[in-house]
C-alpha cells in the first residue's frame, strides 16, 4: 500500500512520489476494485514494452489530478 498511516509527513511524500510516476507515464486502464482502492495500469517511458501495475487509493489516484503544479 502507497499510504502509511501513522506519519502524515511520509503519506504525503509518497503520494507525491505516485503523483510523479501516474503523470509521468501513460495509464492504460483504472479500476476502482474495492471501494476506496484502485488498480491502476501504466507504461513508464523509460520502459515502454511492459505494462505495470500499482494498488493506490482512490482518493490519492484523483487528487494527483486535481492538484496545480507550481514550481
Amino acid at each position: 500500500m502507497l499510504r502509511l498511516f501513522w506519519t502524515p509527513v511520509l503519506n504525503k511524500l509518497l503520494a507525491l512520489d505516485m503523483c510523479e510516476l501516474l503523470l509521468s507515464s501513460m495509464i492504460v486502464g483504472a479500476l476502482e476494485f474495492n471501494w476506496g482502492s484502485m488498480r491502476v495500469e501504466y507504461i513508464h517511458p523509460s520502459n515502454p514494452d511492459t505494462v505495470e501495475t500499482i494498488y493506490v487509493y482512490t482518493d490519492d489516484y484523483i487528487d494527483c489530478f486535481e492538484q496545480v503544479f507550481t514550481e
